[in-house]
């Protein structure tokens, strides 16, 4: 590994970690940015950037019955992914490859190691519909999707116009696209010209678009003749005879992409840094208050009765301190909702470490200055229970943003 590839692979690597640390957003949106830019970076990024050669991940997708896994046996020459009438077929990916990259690739899905030249520079993969009823297996789909060098949209003449396939696209970074048309009947339907407008649209002009005819399949091997799939097996054998400038796009593409992604986590950290020293202020106030109230309760119990001292009452002045603080954080909780903080629920009551902390009290004098301690003590630990990022992780972040702002592929 280059210094400059074993450079950007612990910048990347030490990324990832910061975003994991993170931990989970209660914004969904959030969340999705974060979710997002650490997928890309362990499944895309970090393996492209190892020591190992890598292989161009070529992915097959597209709607329910269109053929793919019927293609990717036609290629491989063999019963790769099991082709069957009940739908979805697929609901587990395959990978088909050479055995020096199966491990690396184990991640997608079961991978069938094979000894094919193509195999041996290309993983070819076939995944779930991307129309599937099951929203797992299309976030499965356009999670492998992601993370591919190229892409080969399977469709046919009778489902090609269908909307949620190519709606699944669009939010994929641009990448090399290949369209297969298949099972085409020998009359034309028009389909091409579909096809080439739709494919304008979504900005892949020139995106080839290749036709395989209605026929019937071996049905021992679940496979076309090789001929009806030579010209999409030259189309991945020039994708892989010099991928770099392939390969180069989609890299600095899904830098821009993981930049804007790490940008809106980082400004969302700091704005939380921001609410928490609001929260505190405000948690401080409304407890200031709360002690302020409950000392003026506990002087106002009779001391004397008949000229004799009356024992003070531990039970009860637990039980106003108690009181005294469940009110100060209900006031915390909506003063700061009042302000738009967004906090969470277990925020509405009193810290867990402030119930011990009053329930194994002594016995105290009415005037006892621990009651101003204890609340303060009470704010503060209210107001962690705000999830608030370190400085460190703001600073990683930071580093990220910068690194991926001028990273450009290191080549091979």
């Amino acid at each position: 590994m280059s210094r400059r590839r074993d450079r950007l692979h612990r910048e990347m690597r030490s990324l990832a970690d910061a975003l994991i640390a993170v931990g989970e957003h209660h914004s969904e949106t959030i969340e999705e940015h974060r979710r997002r830019a650490v997928d890309t970076i362990e499944r895309y990024f970090l393996p492209r950037l190892a020591e190992e050669p890598f292989p161009l991940i070529v992915t097959l997708v597209g709607s329910t019955g269109a053929g793919k896994s019927t293609i990717l046996n036609s290629i491989a020459g063999s019963p790769v992914s099991r082709v069957g009438v009940l739908r979805p077929t697929t609901r587990e990916p395959v990978v088909w490859t050479g055995p020096v990259h199966a491990r690396t690739l184990a991640w997608i899905g079961r991978v069938v190691a094979d000894d094919h030249p193509l195999a041996a520079a290309v993983a070819l993969v076939d995944t779930p519909d991307l129309d599937s009823d099951l929203p797992e297996h299309r976030l499965q789909a356009l999670a492998i999707a992601d993370a591919s060098d190229a892409l080969v949209m399977v469709t046919t003449a009778s489902r090609y116009g269908d909307a949620r396939p190519w709606e699944a696209l669009t939010g994929l970074t641009p990448r090399p696209l290949a369209v297969v048309l298949n099972r085409v009947p020998a009359r034309n339907s028009g389909a091409r010209n579909f096809l080439a407008t739709q494919l304008r649209e979504m900005s892949y002009p020139d995106s080839p678009i290749l036709t395989i005819a209605e026929q019937k399949t071996d049905r021992i091997g679940d496979k076309l003749p090789h001929q009806s799939v030579r010209r999409l097996v030259g189309l991945v054998k020039e994708w892989s005879v010099d991928p770099g400038e392939l390969r180069k796009l989609s890299f600095e593409r899904l830098a821009d992409r993981t930049e804007a992604d790490v940008r809106a986590v980082l400004e969302s950290l700091r704005t939380t840094r921001s609410e928490h020293e609001r929260l505190m202020a405000i948690a401080a106030d409304c407890h200031r208050d709360a002690a302020t109230e409950v000392m003026a309760g506990l002087r106002a119990v009779p001391r004397r009765r008949w000229h004799r001292l009356v024992p003070v009452d531990p039970a009860r002045n637990a039980a106003v301190v108690l009181a005294g603080l469940a009110h100060a954080a209900g006031t915390s909780f909506v003063e700061a909702t009042n302000q738009g903080l967004q906090l969470p629920p277990v925020m509405r009551s009193v810290a867990a470490g402030v119930l011990t902390r009053v329930s194994a009290m002594n016995p105290f004098e009415s005037d006892d200055p621990a009651i101003e301690t204890l609340f303060a003590g009470a704010s503060a630990s209210w107001a962690a229970l705000f999830p608030v990022p370190s400085e460190g992780s703001t600073d990683s972040l930071t580093m990220g943003v910068e690194m991926l702002t001028d990273l450009e592929w290191p080549g091979v």
